[in-house]
């Protein structure tokens, strides 16, 4: 202890200040969770921000929080509960089942605009890495970290059955269509208007939006525009179409799947599922992906949850022209089913922009190219048809780099390339070829 004399208010006080040690200022413990570092707001953070010594730090957010926490952020709340410290953040993660959602609470304290909490969304994606709590050894002679590992709550069986059974879209609302259909029986028979199918109408049912996401370590074959380069996780979304709705494969392009390695998840009406890659074309941008959906939902006679989505039908025979419009069908920036009328310019072996360092790009198609008054640029994946709702092809996306920075091009993949590949694929899963 150090003794000291004071004058304040013109009286004499004598106080005895305690030594501390600045060590025990740094953070001995932190919690590593999919790619991502966390630990107690740091005694320096928290003086040079003026903020108080409360919450969860953000060193790296890593693959669960990089699309929602920037880093160097401080986490408050996790599903509406305080979370003061490291220990109250372990436990929040541990109740919180795999590749599910919850709200996250958090500000960023050297941002002016961000210091107020803000509250956004995020996924349980532990599968990455291992998830540890490491702690400081206090008596090893030199720095030295012990590891320990967490205990999760995963979701039982009979849970994800009947998640299964809640997202068949056959039996839904089937006893509020029967009393309907009891009450409407002594009505009176009305003339009902005729429907008029479009080709957004006939394709809606099994159009999907999917959202890929990675992390910026991992070696990515794609170009990242100045969004995507900002954040620690890289994310995509476009549009895919559900080509054989009882065995779950879905079709898309490689501007919304690019690679493998990442978290790929389908969503179909207010329901979503994970997904995994069947299959990639190595030179055109074609994707297939598998949907992954409990065995029982298909064997207990329901069809699984996809039985009420009619197979989309492919013209593979049909020459399109110069000059000719098809329908572009495909999920819009607001997340809604949108349609647009595209004029074809030419059709024609596409030049397109090879990468330095070498990755993939798209080589030897003989591309379905459009009119800049289309103004597809605007536009992500999606499928071309005709006025009745037949695929005529793929929309797919590009990206060129030039002097004013990344542009999206949008071009077209005749069907006739890539329905020979989902017949094989359909082939081999009803051989039972592993895949």
């Amino acid at each position: 202890e150090v003794a000291l004399v004071l004058s304040r208010g013109g009286q004499r006080r004598e106080v005895r200040l305690e030594v501390q040690d600045q060590h025990e200022l740094i953070p001995h413990t932190f919690f590593e969770l999919a790619f991502g570092v966390f630990h107690n707001v740091p005694y320096q953070t928290a003086v040079k921000h003026h903020v108080p010594l409360k919450g969860v730090y953000v060193a790296h957010s890593g693959f669960v929080f990089g699309e929602s926490v920037k880093s160097d952020a401080v986490i408050l709340e996790i599903n509406g509960s305080p979370c003061d410290d490291v220990a109250a953040f372990e436990k929040a993660m541990q109740s919180i089942p795999n590749k599910e959602y919850f709200t996250v609470g958090w500000m960023q304290p050297k941002n002016d605009t961000l210091r107020r909490m803000t509250t956004s969304q995020a996924k349980m994606l532990r599968h990455w890495c291992p998830t540890r709590s490491w702690s400081l050894d206090p008596y090893a002679s030199t720095r030295t970290w012990k590891p320990r590992c967490s205990n999760f709550v995963e979701k039982s069986e009979n849970t994800c059955e009947d998640d299964e059974e809640d997202t068949d879209m056959t039996g839904k609302d089937d006893a509020v269509e029967e009393a309907a259909a009891e009450a409407a029986g002594n009505a009176r028979p009305t003339k009902k208007a005729r429907k008029v199918e479009t080709a957004l109408s006939v394709i809606k049912p099994a159009l999907c939006n999917i959202t890929f996401r990675t992390v910026q370590q991992f070696d990515m074959e794609l170009v990242l525009d100045g969004e995507n380069m900002e954040n620690d996780i890289v994310c995509c979304k476009g549009t895919g179409i559900l080509v054989e709705p009882e065995k779950g494969l879905v079709l898309t392009d490689r501007s919304t799947v690019p690679q493998l390695l990442g978290d790929i998840e389908v969503s179909l009406g207010e329901q979503s599922w994970s997904a995994s890659v069947l299959f990639m074309h190595p030179v055109h941008s074609i994707v297939v992906l598998k949907i992954e959906t409990s065995s029982s939902a298909s064997t207990n006679g329901t069809g699984g949850p996809f039985a009420s989505v009619k197979t989309p039908c492919f013209d593979v025979d049909r020459t399109l022209e110069p000059g000719e419009e098809v329908d572009f069908v495909g999920i819009g920036p607001n997340d809604k089913p949108t349609s647009l009328k595209l004029e074809i310019s030419e059709i024609r072996i596409g030049n397109f922009q090879a990468r330095w360092p070498p990755r993939w790009h798209e080589s030897n198609l003989e591309a379905i190219m459009f009119s800049d008054k289309s103004n597809n640029r605007t536009i992500s994946s999606g499928v071309l048809c005709d006025s009745k709702g037949a695929i005529l092809g793929l929309h797919a996306v590009t990206t060129i780099e030039t002097e004013e920075g990344v542009v999206r091009v949008g071009y077209g993949i005749p069907s006739g390339m890539f329905v020979p590949c989902l017949e094989k694929l359909q082939e081999g899963i009803n051989k039972g070829l592993p895949c």
